[in-house]
């Protein structure tokens, strides 16, 4: 069965953490958001990371940003 925008949210960390934030901010739940505004924070979750990983000094963590680069151009990809 295929995930819908919001269960997918669950399979990249980055743009969970974020939306945690806001929900938190907003008294809200993942799923009271629409599509659209979780596909805006996947976007400028992917902008930040793309920033942050000339800077990342360490192997470990490029991988881990180019991993969720890839898993957020997927979901904006599928849900835009």
């Amino acid at each position: 069965m295929k995930k819908n925008y919001v269960q997918r949210t669950y399979d990249i960390d980055e743009l969970l953490v974020h939306l945690d934030a806001i929900c938190e901010d907003d008294g809200k739940e993942i799923s009271d958001y629409t599509q659209g505004e979780i596909v805006e924070e996947a976007e400028h979750c992917l902008s930040v990371l793309e920033d942050e990983l000339p800077e990342d000094s360490f192997t470990e963590d490029k991988a881990y940003d180019k991993k969720q680069i890839r898993k957020l151009k997927k979901y904006i990809a599928d849900f835009s």
